[in-house]
C-alpha cells in the first residue's frame, strides 16, 4: 500500500485490515484507533482528541492520553 494524497483520507486500518491477521496471534491492541478498530475484538486504545477537536465521536475501549507510556498494559495482563 502506498499513500496518496488524492486517496480517500481516514479509517487507514480498514485499508490494510487483512494484511493484519498474519501478524497478530490472541489479545491485540489497536492503538489510536480513533472511530472503529480494524476489528470488532481488538482492544481500542485512544486519546479521543478528533473528538475534542473536530467533533467526531470517539469510542475506544480504553481512553489514555498517550500511547508512549502504557503501563495499564505493563504486566502484559492483555
Amino acid at each position: 500500500m502506498i499513500w496518496r494524497v488524492t486517496d480517500p483520507q481516514g479509517d487507514e486500518a480498514a485499508k490494510i485490515r487483512w494484511e493484519l491477521p498474519q501478524y497478530t496471534r490472541g489479545i491485540v491492541l489497536d492503538l489510536g484507533c480513533g472511530t472503529r478498530k480494524a476489528f470488532p475484538h481488538f482492544v481500542g486504545v485512544d486519546n479521543g482528541h478528533h473528538e475534542a477537536a473536530f467533533g467526531i465521536p470517539v469510542r475506544p475501549d480504553v481512553f489514555l492520553p498517550s500511547c508512549e507510556r502504557l503501563a495499564l498494559f505493563a504486566d502484559e495482563s492483555v
